[in-house]
């Protein structure tokens, strides 16, 4: 279990290292890049909620369980 926690914890740092590297090649490029206002943060939330909904629908109880385990 340790050494999935280390996995774990380097996957995430890789992770934020690349989302900054990818962030300043936007930028470079000449993309200005922010924060998420709150309208569009709203709505994204709405389309995953419809999305999680509908899908638990089609997958029964075994997949309501794999969607309350990640809530």
């Amino acid at each position: 279990m340790m050494e999935a926690s280390k996995a774990e914890k380097k996957g995430w740092a890789l992770s934020k290292k690349g989302n900054k590297v990818d962030k300043k090649a936007l930028a470079d490029a000449g993309m200005e890049v922010g924060k998420v206002n709150a309208a569009l943060k709203k709505h994204f939330e709405g389309v995953g909620a419809t999305m999680s909904k509908e899908w638990a629908e089609r997958a029964g109880s075994r997949g309501a369980a794999v969607l309350a385990a990640y809530k």
